[in-house]
């Protein structure tokens, strides 16, 4: 379902948590937890920032950061070893539109930043504002918001703040929104019939026609997590941690965490892998070890064994 068109949105970043809820309240006030100005001795100078890689999918914002800002720093590790550390400013400008900021390893002045898009067209409704580091410590933070705008119906905005290993660049992956409904009466969401068919492409060979189809579905999360798949198995590396990045932030899908270990694996970003095969034993709950009794699943193996090698 399309995302509707709306007023301009009134949004904030809050308090450091596992999980972090800012009330958000209309243009005339707003409430935040623990928020505070970004510190005197760090700078943020929008002209200067560094444009961030192209979306994976959405669109970017039509807002700047300004020099009125309040929000939370969150700690990223950008090797997966502590080596090359960053932290990213979740904030909000004096226009109430949510920005990022990068600030990379003891430098107290912004590499990176930019407002989020997709959260805009959220209405001028007491809505919350949700973000969550990565499992594992992996360096993406996820920002989400959700507008409940009756009783069977939403609108939702999505954006993933990350590091490429790959491609040694930041990006914001995925910004975009999208409505939800549990209607009675409500039609089937296109987008799974979309990726069946790009399923049934891929399986056949035809890997544009499935691309094609898979665009189409977003931001289907099974979409999102074959593109990844598919790129890798066609050697395109660097395109494919995209993808996978974005969906095992966005949709938690395990298959994703498990092919994005296997892609920073044999690309030999071991510290990094080691990590995101954690996730995805997380994923499962299988703790350090598989169930008395049973044998565990190869790819479980294969993660069970590689997440000690960092």
């Amino acid at each position: 379902m399309s995302a509707l068109p709306l007023p301009r949105t009134t949004l904030l970043a809050a308090a450091l948590s596992c999980t972090l809820v800012a009330t958000v309240a209309r243009a005339d006030g707003i409430s935040c937890r623990e928020c505070a100005p970004l510190p005197a001795d760090y700078t943020l100078e929008p002209q200067s920032c560094e444009t961030p890689t192209p979306l994976v999918f959405g669109k970017p914002s039509k807002a700047r950061p300004t020099s009125t800002q309040r929000g939370v720093f969150v700690d990223v590790d950008l090797t997966g070893v502590g080596a090359h550390p960053a932290r990213i400013w979740l904030g909000v400008s004096h226009s109430t539109v949510p920005y990022y900021a990068i600030f990379q390893g003891t430098s107290k002045t912004a590499s990176s930043c930019g407002a989020l898009g997709g959260f805009e067209v959220l209405a001028d409704f007491g809505t919350s504002l949700h973000w969550s580091p990565a499992p594992a410590s992996l360096p993406y933070v996820r920002i989400s918001s959700h507008t409940r705008l009756g009783a069977c119906a939403g609108l939702n905005s999505v954006a993933t703040v990350a590091w490429l290993a790959l491609s040694k660049r930041w990006a914001v992956l995925n910004a975009y929104d999208h409505g939800d409904g549990f209607c009675a009466g409500d039609e089937p969401d296109p987008s799974v019939k979309l990726h069946a068919e790009g399923l049934k492409a891929y399986r056949s060979g035809d890997f544009t026609t499935a691309e094609t189809l898979w665009r189409k579905a977003l931001p289907l999360g099974k979409a999102v997590s074959d593109l990844g798949f598919m790129f890798d198995q066609r050697g395109r590396s660097k395109e494919a941690e995209r993808w996978l990045v974005a969906a095992a932030a966005s949709h938690s899908r395990p298959e994703a965490w498990l092919n994005l270990a296997d892609l920073y694996w044999k690309t030999g970003h071991r510290p990094l892998a080691a990590k995101v095969y954690r996730g995805y034993i997380y994923m499962f709950n299988l703790g350090a070890r598989p169930k008395h009794g049973k044998p565990a699943p190869t790819p479980v193996k294969r993660a069970l064994q590689r997440a000690s090698k960092d």
